[in-house]
């Protein structure tokens, strides 16, 4: 007898949470990130770090409106194993 009408009843009460208008969560804003790594050169090479030899006006800007990392130290000495810790997250001995 309630056979009919249960189709029914669970179709309105699906519904019911999407009836108040409101998306449930609204989307979480994703960071918008940019990692800019140069090769072979000191930091006092930009003049965002303060150098007077070459003026870098864009790095500057991004410098200002972003993050700058002042104490950033690399456990290798040459670049190419620098950058491999750096994108794999691993020690230079053991990424092989």
């Amino acid at each position: 007898m309630l056979r009919p009408y249960f189709f029914l009843i669970f179709s309105l009460c699906s519904f019911l949470p999407n009836l108040n208008g409101q998306p449930s969560k609204p989307a979480a804003k994703r960071p918008n990130i940019i990692f800019i790594m140069a090769d072979d050169h000191a930091f006092q090479a930009i003049s965002a770090y303060g150098s007077n030899l070459i003026q870098t006006p864009n790095i500057d800007r991004l410098a200002q409106e972003g993050m700058r990392f002042g104490r950033a130290y690399v456990t290798n000495s040459i670049c190419a194993p620098s950058r491999a810790v750096i994108l794999t997250g691993k020690h230079s001995h053991l990424n092989g």
